[in-house]
């Protein structure tokens, strides 16, 4: 989903790979078993819940919603609480700034 492919044309930068490191990180925190906290973190930031993920997608420029449907795809054990968990976040809310 997440995989970065490195070919002739257009080689990852150090920087691209660690971004991309951080979303496959925050994938493998959606595993049911690890803390519950740490998945509610997760989900929170695959919602996009602070503009996090947003953010992140933009500097890899690839489009964040893509990126959630493909999580609610490959994890739709956590898609009930995806959507719960974003129904709980303000409107427009992007956390202390």
């Amino acid at each position: 989903m997440l995989k970065m492919e490195r070919n002739v044309q257009t080689e990852c930068s150090v920087e691209r790979e660690f971004l991309a490191a951080i979303l496959y990180q925050a994938k493998k925190d959606l595993s049911s078993h690890y803390d519950k906290h740490i998945r509610d973190e997760s989900i929170a930031f695959f919602q996009n819940a602070y503009g996090t993920l947003e953010w992140l997608c933009g500097l890899l420029d690839i489009d964040y919603m893509t990126v959630q449907e493909r999580i609610i795809a490959e994890h739709p054990q956590v898609e009930d609480d995806f959507y719960a968990m974003k129904r709980s976040v303000p409107r427009g809310y992007r956390g202390n700034k």
